[in-house]
């Protein structure tokens, strides 16, 4: 038995001790209402009793035996009212003890924080589900019914056959400890959904965080369990496929199968088992050094844009660029010192190929390669100083390059301060730009290569035939 078998037994037994003392608290609100029926019945036979019997014949006279199936109705009434204001207080602490617990086993496995989780979790959803067609309040709705009328129907037919007060009173314990079972049936087959529901949604929303599991069968190894699931035990399967039972029937976990015959009462468990703990959420090539759930939109933005970089790209970028990180204050940036990449709380399109652009062309010296400088100086023949302008449309403005088709953004045109040599942007001597300076031209336009190609092609096709040439 794994370790986190041995948890999640641990929530089931706990789960299980709770359920049973919901279960002494409906047996304990029976037990009021049927000795308030004796109560109610012994000064009926007190009052009109004879021989002591209570007869049908004196029982109808002055409306007495409907003021009687009224009293019965509204003391059944509120004892049904009771116990599911009980039970649904019941399975909602089951639901929440559930996915915190759930989560917080598998933060100890992963060494993640995964409390975000939380809030994906709807617990009234949870607690109302239909089992086999039908919502637990349905059911309980429809036992109160029956109570009622069961109830009434044996008072009746005791007055009919005349039967003394310690005979009735039999009857009237027969029909509650009737009722006490389907409660209590309620109480297990529920909170063993509600547990076993509200496990596989917070593991859901785990994985879809990027968490890789198995999961298995374990049975409660006693002589209580279906022969089927006794089969079923120490099954594992993927995390995302169902469970095959020996009869065909499918199901995500005991107790879900959607089956009556496989779900009440039903007191197997469902465990999981982490498939790679060392690479949960991480590319191949590239890791995120701080993803949490507080900045997990980022890290699924980041992922979706990895999973886009073809795998040649990929064998260059890794010696060039150790990690990611992602950062909320500042701008997205490539730190060519660290091989860091830091990439700002929820990115625009195509930032982060942005910067993988510029490890890129880190790793190919491309501000020092001759073919690239022609391609970057194409089109840029004819420019001067009239060319050169201030943009104040940025955070902090910026000096860019105007009068070009060939750019693809205003970005790409961007003139910094000084050329990866330390040259200035402008050369005063001679009163020309220094067009090395134009420090984003690669890298934004190898994400247009990677996000719109025939844009790119379109805007600027010696660098695309240039990116497709040189790197693949």
């Amino acid at each position: 038995m794994t370790k986190l078998d041995k948890e999640f037994i641990s929530l089931q037994n706990q789960i299980e001790k709770m359920s049973r003392m919901r279960e002494t608290t409906v047996a304990r609100n029976h037990k009021k209402v049927l000795y308030e029926l004796r109560k109610r019945l012994a000064k009926l036979y007190e009052q009109y009793e004879i021989d002591g019997q209570l007869t049908y014949d004196e029982m109808v006279k002055y409306n007495r035996l409907q003021k009687l199936d009224k009293e019965v109705e509204m003391m059944i009434n509120e004892l049904y009212k009771d116990n599911t204001k009980l039970i649904r207080g019941h399975l909602t602490s089951i639901a929440e003890e559930t996915s915190l617990y759930t989560i917080e086993v598998v933060e100890g496995a992963t060494q993640r924080r995964l409390k975000g989780i939380v809030k994906e979790i709807d617990v009234s959803k949870t607690i109302n589900d239909e089992m086999a067609g039908l919502r637990w309040t349905g059911r309980m709705g429809k036992h109160r019914a029956d109570v009622i009328w069961d109830i009434q129907k044996e008072i009746k037919r005791g007055l009919t056959q005349g039967d003394t007060y310690g005979a009735m009173a039999k009857r009237l314990k027969k029909e509650l400890e009737i009722s006490t079972s389907k409660c209590n049936t309620i109480v297990r087959t529920e909170s063993h959904r509600v547990h076993a529901q509200a496990k596989v949604e917070s593991l859901d929303s785990i994985a879809r965080h990027g968490v890789k599991m198995t999961k298995k069968w374990n049975s409660s190894k006693d002589e209580r369990v279906r022969s089927q699931h006794s089969e079923m035990d120490g099954v594992e399967i993927p995390y995302e496929d169902d469970f095959i039972l020996p009869d065909g029937a499918k199901g995500i976990a005991p107790g879900l199968i959607g089956q009556p015959q496989h779900d009440i009462n039903c007191r197997c468990i469902l465990t999981i088992d982490i498939v790679d703990n060392k690479n949960i959420n991480e590319p191949d090539f590239l890791r995120i050094s701080n993803k949490d759930d507080e900045n997990i939109d980022t890290v699924d933005t980041i992922r979706k844009e990895l999973d886009l970089v073809p795998e040649k790209h990929r064998e260059i970028i890794k010696d060039t660029a150790k990690e990611i990180t992602i950062v909320s204050e500042g701008n997205s940036r490539y730190d060519r010192n660290e091989g860091i990449i830091y990439i700002l709380e929820n990115p625009d399109k195509g930032e982060v190929v942005h910067e993988l652009g510029h490890a890129i062309e880190t790793k190919l010296d491309l501000y020092h390669d001759d073919e690239f400088l022609k391609i970057l100086n194409n089109g840029l023949e004819n420019i001067n100083l009239s060319n050169f302008e201030e943009d104040h449309s940025y955070p902090n403005s910026i000096w860019k390059l105007t009068g070009v088709d060939k750019f693809i953004s205003d970005y790409q045109s961007r003139l910094y301060d000084n050329d990866i040599d330390g040259k200035p942007r402008i050369d005063y001597a001679n009163m020309t730009i220094n067009t090395k300076t134009l420090g984003e031209y690669f890298s934004e336009g190898y994400s247009e290569y990677i996000k719109n190609p025939d844009n790119l092609k379109h805007k600027d096709e010696s660098l695309y035939n240039f990116i497709k040439g040189r790197i693949g």
